[in-house]
């Protein structure tokens, strides 16, 4: 199967991630459980955490910090680690950052100040 992800990494600035991107992978019951084991009453599972980008690296990782567990019958248990990674994502070499594009807004942004800079001297 050929899969195509979209993963968006804000990169960190002087240790803190201005505005970090969050995310919900769902794993679904055929791939939950490995060498053909079965939890039968399991549905699936869905992540959440968030995103951070590497700028050197040009790619992205993914802290996930809550698990939500769903049963057939509809019961749902959710497991939240108060901020610490309970996991992470990987790519198939098993690197904990998923390499990719490198897209910035960086030229935009700064013409954009450098232009509201200049309007305001002039107002």
């Amino acid at each position: 199967m050929d899969w195509r992800w979209t993963l968006i990494g804000r990169i960190i600035v002087e240790g803190q991630v201005p505005d970090p991107c969050p995310v919900k992978i769902y794993i679904g019951k055929e791939n939950l459980l490995a060498n053909g084991h079965d939890m039968s009453e399991v549905e699936g599972m869905i992540f959440s955490g968030l995103w951070f980008g590497d700028w050197n690296l040009s790619c992205v990782s993914a802290r996930l910090t809550s698990a939500t567990f769903i049963f057939e019958d509809g019961f749902i248990i959710n497991h939240s680690s108060q901020g610490k990674p309970l996991g992470y994502i990987s790519d198939h070499s098993g690197v904990p950052c998923v390499a990719g594009r490198f897209v910035t807004n960086t030229t935009s942004f700064i013409s954009q100040r450098i232009g509201l800079a200049g309007l305001s001297a002039v107002g």
